[in-house]
């Protein structure tokens, strides 16, 4: 399978599960909001029904990567590589804008594996 063509080929059905995905994870609703920051990078919305969801939103000159989301239980490796396309999804979203002029994404926590201990 091309991963990246489980990223590039987001549609609305795809929106529709990253909605209640986020409500899973976030706690609530917010639908209205990830539709107002779709519309400012509506090519930086990535799904995958085994890792997660990522969203990238335009405030200003800068892209931001997030909200995100990884599902329980995926492999470190999985959610690293689903990240590095997002990124390369806002990387080029960035580049093809003249109104942006930088990516930023916050990393909460490593994505190294805990150790057990």
């Amino acid at each position: 399978r091309d991963e990246d063509d489980d990223v590039d080929d987001f549609d609305d059905d795809d929106f529709e599960r990253v909605v209640a995905a986020d409500a899973g994870i976030f706690g609530a609703r917010r639908a209205s909001l990830l539709r107002a920051w779709r519309s400012t990078a509506p090519g930086c919305f990535a799904w995958d029904p085994e890792v997660g969801y990522a969203c990238a939103h335009a405030r200003g000159s800068k892209l931001y990567v997030g909200p995100s989301g990884v599902f329980e239980n995926v492999p470190v490796e999985a959610v690293s590589l689903f990240f590095e396309r997002v990124i390369r999804l806002a990387v080029g979203e960035m580049r093809a804008r003249d109104d942006l002029d930088g990516v930023v994404a916050y990393v909460p926590e490593g994505l190294e594996e805990e150790e057990e201990g």
